[in-house]
This record gives C-alpha cells, structure tokens and sequence, in this order.
C-alpha cells in the first residue's frame, strides 16, 4: 500500500513540474512587452506612444506624437530598398515644448530638434508599434 501511495505522489508531483513549465513556456511566448510610466536618461525603455513620459528627477516629459509601427514599403522581390520612417515627438524641458522628428533609418542634423537638455534616440521599433527610446543629456 505505501508502494502504491509513494507511486502516486511521484507521477502526480511529474504531471505538476511538466504541466508547469509547459505554462511558463506559453506565458513567455505570449508576453508583451513592459512599458514605463518615467523614463531614466541613458536607458533604452519602452514607453507608451501618444502619452507623455516623465524624464525621472525632473518635471520633464517625452512624447511620440504619431502612432508608428515598422513597415517596409512595398517593393519588388529582390530588390533592395531604402526607407526612412517619420516619428514626430515632443520633448517639453522646463515647461516648455520643443518638437521634433526623428527621421528611423535615415540622419539628416538639420532635422535636430532645438531642446536645450536632451538627446532623443529611436532604440527599437516593432511591427506592432512597441517603441524603445534612449534620452542622453547633450
């Protein structure tokens, strides 16, 4: 009878452990990616676009003030292509507002935007419009 019981509780406790991990496998897959609500200088983080995010320490906030997503134009198979994708933003710096565009794939520094603290920086952006910024102090 002890045979029996220990039996049990050793193929019951195997069901458990895989049933588990099979669980964490589909939570990792299906996990979407964290935002923050306050962005810290020198760090690649996700925010939110269209929401104003507040530069940690100050009174400061970034904005994407576009909804983008990664899309390559349609072109023919084969051929190379060059593409750059607009994501116009707002950087307010000390109660006032300062716009740019952030031209993805492409530099142009006439195209800088004039705010006199931050440098604004496209890290990653995904076909579902997840969007990873870098703000550095100039």
């Amino acid at each position: 009878m002890k045979k029996v019981l220990l039996l049990l509780v050793i193929v019951s406790l195997f069901v458990f452990t895989v049933g588990c991990e099979k669980k964490e496998e589909k939570d990792g897959n299906d996990r979407k990616i964290q935002t923050v609500n306050n962005i810290e200088l020198g760090k690649e983080q996700y925010i939110e676009q269209l929401k104003a995010i507040k530069i940690n320490g100050t009174e400061d906030t970034i904005r994407i003030d576009k909804k983008v997503k990664w899309e390559v134009p349609e072109h023919e198979e084969g051929k190379t292509i060059s593409f750059s994708i607009a994501v116009p933003y707002t950087i307010t710096v000390d109660g006032k507002e300062y716009k740019g565009i952030y031209e993805l794939n492409d530099f142009d520094s006439s195209k800088m935007d004039t705010n006199p603290k931050y440098s604004f920086m496209i890290v990653n952006l995904t076909t579902e419009g997840d969007i990873s910024i870098k703000i550095t102090k100039k």
